[in-house]
């Protein structure tokens, strides 16, 4: 089934992500036509607030934990929408580190950290981060701007966070403690991300003076979005087809019992991610080295799986939640802090180990979790009352948690991945400086809407 050419929407979205109703919310606004087409039954795509499985009013994130003070176009919606906001932790809390089977904190002046030089055990991670990367960020200048990068930080692409951190002067203990965290959550980690990349977007984050979640869950921002615009998000719609003409493009798309349908408009802004952007069919082909970024550029293997505890035994004053590990289960978090004595505490694994965690039964996976949260928490084992599983690389929307450029690709790829192919725009965080923040996504939706509307004004005159 078409719909009739004279009430066509003027722009098909397709995806109803951050980035998919942000575009598709700017556009309402200034009256453009729009419909968004979206697989699942729900708004908000990695925006996903998880309840089954837990006691009553308990929850945890799927996706998105929390947003920082740097994340302007989150702050404007949660403003806009007035939406309840709480500071999630202070800025001078600590996080624990469990390495070479040893608990140690972060702002213990005693702890000794396995593997530093003398000079850099005084620092802690903190001070490891303050010394080898943050005097970089403030040269990195914006990857937006015509003629970046200079050629000084052109070369930076061609090497890892690793490497840079050693050139910086960092031992191989110091690299293997920053690489706890916040490196190992990208793609396949410190060794195996372009350094480059890696200080392009901690640039546009740090430093941050705020850490913020949203009251009652993250997902109060797509379903704020979701409200403004039920007329025009249909659910259980799966594209298989794009089609362009000289004047249009056609959606061609599955509902749900696999009735085939299609859909026209002027313009189409797709936020769909590029692993499974692979499945669609584009007539005329896609650009070869939009392709090659479809095949190429990682999207990071994510496995979240949850305990549900009888206590929040882990807890302690001025504490964040937050354990680095160097073992298979990888960074612990405390992931609800509601009302109530229970908690959840959450293992967060990427890359290859997530991919093994990801192949086993999820009740095989859960004791296999359980066992390894409990050689940092010995309570874990009498505290245990059940557990989630959430597995991203086998969502079939989604295939993955974020982009991520390994060595040689960011500098390659990232001029192209937002180009608009014909009357095709692209959002989605994996699409911006930011790929898995929000801010990323809504402000991609932001450009692609803006993208679009100045070419709808153009036409008219």
């Amino acid at each position: 089934m078409t719909s009739p050419k004279a009430s066509r929407p003027v722009v098909a979205v397709l995806g109803a992500g951050l980035a998919g109703l942000s575009a598709a919310y700017e556009l309402r606004k200034n009256g453009i036509q729009v419909v968004v087409l979206e697989a699942r039954t729900r708004p908000g795509g990695r925006i996903e607030t998880l309840r089954a499985g837990f006691a009553e009013g308990m929850y945890a994130e799927a996706g998105a934990m929390n947003f920082s003070d740097t994340e302007p176009t989150v702050l404007r919606y949660a403003a806009e929408f007035n939406l309840s906001i709480q500071n999630k932790r202070p800025l001078t809390a600590f996080h624990r580190y469990f390495i070479d089977g040893h608990l140690l904190s972060d702002q213990d002046p005693d702890a000794h950290w396995p593997g530093l030089r003398k000079d850099e055990q005084k620092l802690g991670p903190d001070g490891l981060f303050q010394k080898y990367i943050f005097p970089m960020l403030a040269k990195v200048g914006d990857p937006d701007a015509p003629g970046w990068p200079s050629k000084e930080l052109r070369e930076l692409d061609a090497i890892s966070v690793a490497e840079f951190v050693t050139r910086q002067g960092a031992s191989p203990g110091a690299v293997r403690l920053l690489g706890l965290g916040l490196f190992d959550e990208d793609g396949d980690g410190i060794s195996r991300t372009s350094a480059l990349f890696a200080l392009a977007w901690l640039s546009r984050l740090f430093p941050l003076h705020a850490v913020y979640t949203m009251a009652g869950g993250m997902e109060s921002l797509p379903l704020a979005f979701a409200r403004r615009l039920r007329k025009q998000i249909e659910y259980g719609c799966v594209v298989r087809r794009v089609e362009q003409q000289r004047d249009r493009v056609r959606i061609h798309y599955e509902r749900s019992g696999r009735q085939a349908r299609s859909i026209e408009a002027d313009y189409s802004i797709c936020t769909i991610p590029f692993p499974v952007l692979r499945d669609i069919s584009f007539d005329p082909a896609l650009p070869p080295i939009k392709q090659k970024i479809c095949n190429e550029l990682l999207n990071t293997s994510v496995v979240r799986t949850y305990i549900q505890t009888k206590t929040r035994f882990w807890a302690a004053p001025n504490f964040t939640g937050q354990t680095y590990t160097d073992l298979p289960v990888m960074n612990l978090y405390s992931a609800y802090d509601g009302p109530g004595s229970r908690g959840i505490l959450e293992s967060y694994v990427t890359s290859k180990e997530a991919l093994k965690f990801g192949a086993e039964p999820e009740s095989v996976a859960l004791q296999k979790m359980i066992e390894g949260m409990t050689q940092v928490y010995p309570q874990l084992i009498e505290e245990a009352e059940g557990g989630v599983r959430k597995d991203w690389q086998a969502d079939p929307w989604a295939r993955g948690g974020y982009a991520d450029y390994q060595p040689g690709q960011f500098l390659e790829f990232y001029p192209h991945v937002a180009k608009p192919d014909g009357r095709i725009h692209y959002a989605g965080d994996h699409t911006s400086i930011l790929p898995g923040w929000m801010e990323g996504a809504l402000s991609s939706g932001v450009r692609a809407a803006g993208e679009v509307e100045k070419r709808l004004r153009s036409s008219q005159h």
